[in-house]
């Protein structure tokens, strides 16, 4: 694991996977990071602005915990819980290796083996709603392969309140075809912004990057 994510901090901060982001960072004051890279995103966020309110969500206590152990910032809120478009509990399948890739699904190329726990699943809008948010500057969300759903899940209030909004997605089948159509038409009625970039490492990852 060590090997990994020495990797991802290469990616991160070296190569600047988030550069794109950079400004957006700089000006913010309220960022989510929903799904992390072990917890590098919030690293370079803060390293970037030390004066950001983060809300970072891990629904595997032992990685959060790690996390807490490696970050040691006040202005941190930490949430052992998954984001999805229902509140509920649910088996989420572990990859204790490359555990950015752990998910909800177990059928898919990124994580071939896993361990499963049960974690806690929250509402994005109802996070919002309990407290109180007026803008939230940049969300961005890395949840494998349930970033479609939040998305559908989000009225025209929440997505008023989110400035800028990061999506890390995988295609995997015809049905993740069909909700990519439908996030596509729903962000371009929201934001007046709106690219879709691939990775630089692999044609299998993409972003989408809207913004108002």
């Amino acid at each position: 694991m060590e090997k990994y994510n020495k990797a991802l901090r290469y990616e991160i901060f070296e190569n600047r996977e988030y550069g794109f982001l950079d400004e957006i960072i700089k000006n913010s004051k309220i960022i989510f990071d929903i799904g992390w890279h072990v917890w590098y995103f919030t690293e370079y966020c803060l390293w970037l602005n030390q004066d950001l309110l983060i809300h970072f969500f891990e629904p595997v206590k032992d990685f959060l915990d790690e996390a807490k152990n490696r970050l040691r910032y006040e202005n941190i809120y930490w949430n052992n819980s998954a984001i999805m478009n229902k509140n509920w509990f649910h088996n989420f399948f572990v990859n204790q290796e490359k555990n950015m890739q752990s998910s909800i699904f177990n059928q898919t190329f990124l994580n071939p083996e896993w361990t499963i726990s049960k974690i806690i699943i929250k509402r994005l809008d109802d996070y919002i709603d309990d407290r109180k948010f007026d803008k939230i500057h940049l969300v961005k969300m890395d949840i494998e392969w349930s970033e479609f759903d939040v998305i559908q899940s989000l009225g025209e209030k929440h997505l008023d309140m989110i400035e800028n909004l990061c999506i890390e997605y995988h295609i995997l089948d015809r049905n993740f075809e069909n909700k990519f159509d439908l996030i596509i038409d729903k962000l371009k009625n929201n934001y007046k912004n709106l690219d879709i970039m691939p990775s630089i490492y692999t044609d299998k990852v993409w972003y989408i990057f809207a913004r108002k």
